[in-house]
């Protein structure tokens, strides 16, 4: 839940909802984007005409045999204009590889943390995506910065800087 004061921001099931909450005489509910069965709003955040929607995407292999092990885990983060509160438009979409742990916003900014399990498939190694409308892009192993601590299950964490208001600006 988050609030600017006049409104509610909700996150609750597929849906985020926006209320408009003062006067409390007026509330009233007056928008809701709703999500697909298999993507999640997870977190989100309201600065001034924007509205930031956090959440997993999940993906079961068609041909698994073990569906609660095999599955294809992303984070989307979308960016809506939310000027006229009684119709969110969607500006920008961006997703990722990997599950979504934490995010939270300083200015302009909302940075949020993915985490991705280090594995390696007929000796590959399966490094971060960011996905596009063009497809996607794999993160080179030449920007991913190694910790030499001891642990027994290793992950890559991507730590990611999106500009909630100049859109335009890359990830």
């Amino acid at each position: 839940v988050k609030t600017d004061g006049e409104h509610i921001y909700l996150v609750s099931g597929n849906n985020v909802s926006i209320l408009k909450a003062y006067p409390p005489k007026e509330a009233e509910l007056l928008s809701k984007i709703t999500f697909n069965n298999d993507t999640y709003p997870i977190g989100i955040f309201a600065s001034r005409d924007r509205l930031v929607v956090l959440g997993s995407k999940y993906t079961i292999p068609s041909r698994s045999y073990y569906p609660a092990f095999v599955m294809d885990i992303k984070t989307f983060v979308n960016i809506y204009d939310i000027s006229d509160k009684t119709q969110p438009a969607l500006l920008k979409g961006f997703m990722m590889s990997g599950s979504y742990f934490n995010s939270r916003m300083i200015g302009d900014y909302v940075y949020f943390v993915v985490s991705q399990p280090a594995f390696v498939v007929y000796d590959t190694v399966i490094l971060p995506k960011i996905y596009s409308d063009e497809g996607f892009r794999e993160i080179s192993a030449s920007e991913i910065q190694y910790s030499d601590a001891s642990d027994n299950y290793f992950m890559f964490t991507t730590v990611v800087a999106l500009n909630m208001q100049k859109i335009a600006e890359e990830p």
